[in-house]
């Protein structure tokens, strides 16, 4: 044993608490210092384990990073799900659902830059939940409109939905992770943007009855 781990207080948890206790010191760490400067040493003096217990749970900071990722996804998800009013306007909505992004993007800034430009864009296991969360947010997105617009649409523009939102979504990730290099980028005028862009594709769907395209129009202030 290390000195190190010596000087480790030692307190028996059950497995799943320890891991999160684990995880989220590795939130803070990697929220606030740059991925490559992270250590795996400092996230076991943080989260109050010996280097070998955290290996027990996680193999590598990849794994670990892994991990952190799934767990702000998770919370980020839930907190947009709920903070998106159903009687609010379809802008305003949409909008709630990109500031989602955002302000966990600022509250964990050094984060933000390895999930966007950096090992999230080459780590399957963050590929695979960036591609699981879009199609959640998809398939929320074109939910809520499709209620919003209460009447019977064309099968065409059935069918082209749920591709428009998930172009829609690839765009949005791309104009953030432009935020994320370029913070002098006003953070509502990107959601102000994206929620623009989606309406703008809604009511040109082929054969959109002209009451919805009027509600999706009005609700856009």
């Amino acid at each position: 044993m290390s000195s190190k781990d010596a000087g480790v207080p030692r307190r028996r948890l059950a497995p799943e608490v320890r891991r999160a206790e684990i995880v989220r010191a590795g939130t803070r760490l990697f929220g606030e210092n740059s991925y490559d400067s992270v250590r795996m040493d400092d996230v076991a003096e943080a989260a109050g384990v010996s280097r070998a217990l955290m290996y027990r749970y996680f193999p590598d900071k990849r794994s670990l990073f892994v991990a952190v990722v799934n767990w702000l996804s998770d919370k980020m998800l839930e907190r947009t799900e709920a903070a998106i009013d159903p009687a609010a306007t379809a802008f305003a909505q949409i909008r709630v659902g990109v500031l989602g992004y955002l302000d966990q993007y600022e509250n964990h800034p050094h984060a933000a830059d390895a999930i966007l430009v950096g090992i999230g864009s080459t780590e399957p296991a963050l590929i695979d939940r960036d591609h699981r969360d879009h199609e959640y947010l998809s398939n929320l997105m074109v939910g809520r409109l499709r209620e919003m617009m209460d009447s019977e649409l064309p099968s065409r523009a059935e069918a082209l939905m749920p591709v428009i939102v998930s172009a829609w979504l690839a765009f949005t990730q791309e104009f953030m992770r432009q935020w994320v290099l370029d913070r002098t980028i006003d953070r509502d005028e990107v959601a102000d943007r994206c929620a623009h862009a989606l309406l703008d594709a809604f009511v040109r769907l082929p054969g959109m009855p002209l009451e919805a395209v009027k509600l999706l129009d009005e609700r856009r202030a």
